[in-house]
């Protein structure tokens, strides 16, 4: 999935959502910390806790 196609990630428990520009969402097989290490030349940031926006 393109990063300029999503909005933010936030986690609901162990489990990590995408919120793309469509309005759709989609579940992710990692954890937002893990996601925030893999992201960390782009342009999103951790907002709290629970999510990271582009």
């Amino acid at each position: 999935m393109p990063l300029n196609q999503i909005l933010y990630i936030y986690s609901e428990g162990s489990i990590s959502l995408t919120k793309k520009t469509d309005g759709s969402v989609r579940s992710v097989n990692n954890l937002l910390k893990e996601l925030e290490e893999n992201l960390l030349n782009s342009k999103f940031f951790r907002i709290d806790n629970q999510y990271l926006v582009n």
